[in-house]
């Protein structure tokens, strides 16, 4: 054969084919070069992430290894505030004559029948107390509730004595004579029922204490009962 001639056609397509060639050679590099650099890119992103979670790591380790602090001092608690006081009581004022009846009833239970008449005496004119009788009980009149009684110097015939109230002028604590049997006729007859309620019901009671006495109103000579007593028979 001789010498071959191409046509300018084959030509023409050899030399397309060499530019396409050529330009998916450098498609290929310029894939390659974008390839490697994205991997390098995803290696440091990687190394980074690592390098974070290391230092995350150590960082727990050492918070870890730091001891844990103790709990801190309790807070004072505040005192407690005081109860109120509570508002004092109101006593009963004591009566002006409750002096009187402590010492009457001190003397009944400290005096010996041997020494009672003497002891008494005293206590009379100690207290500066007068002497009553009860007079006209049996001819007193029906309607009159009270029994009269009058003043008398002989101890031996009293049934009542009398002590004026402090502070009040016409005003008397009476109570029954100390140096004396409580009988049934001086219970009867002689006013002490009507005068004192009692806890007589037979029999002598040599033993007599004051709880409430007797009130008498003095008017010159006369006397009257205000208000009754109490007493306890023993």
């Amino acid at each position: 054969m001789g010498n071959m001639v191409f046509s300018p056609f084959v030509i023409a397509l050899v030399a397309a084919l060499g530019l396409v060639l050529g330009i998916l050679s450098l498609i290929a590099a310029a894939f390659n070069t974008a390839l490697h650099h994205q991997r390098r890119g995803l290696s440091g992103r990687i190394a980074a992430l690592e390098e974070e979670v290391r230092m995350l790591k150590e960082e727990a380790q050492g918070r870890a290894a730091e001891p844990e602090p103790g709990p801190g001092p309790e807070p004072e608690s505040e005192p407690e505030p005081a109860a109120p006081a509570e508002p004092p009581k109101h006593e009963r004022p004591k009566a002006p004559w409750q002096d009187f009846v402590d010492a009457y009833n001190a003397l009944a239970d400290t005096a010996a029948d041997e020494k009672r008449p003497a002891l008494c005496e005293k206590f009379i004119k100690d207290q500066k107390i007068e002497l009553l009788v009860c007079v006209g009980y049996d001819t007193q009149h029906a309607n009159q509730h009270m029994p009269q009684y009058e003043s008398t110097q002989s101890l031996k015939d009293a049934v009542c004595w009398a002590a004026s109230v402090p502070g009040k002028e016409t005003e008397y604590a009476v109570v029954p004579k100390l140096d004396q049997v409580y009988t049934q006729e001086l219970h009867d007859k002689k006013g002490l029922k009507e005068t004192f309620a009692s806890n007589f019901e037979k029999g002598d009671k040599k033993g007599i204490h004051i709880r409430i006495p007797a009130i008498f109103h003095k008017k010159g000579d006369g006397w009257k009962v205000a208000n009754p007593g109490v007493i306890r028979l023993d």
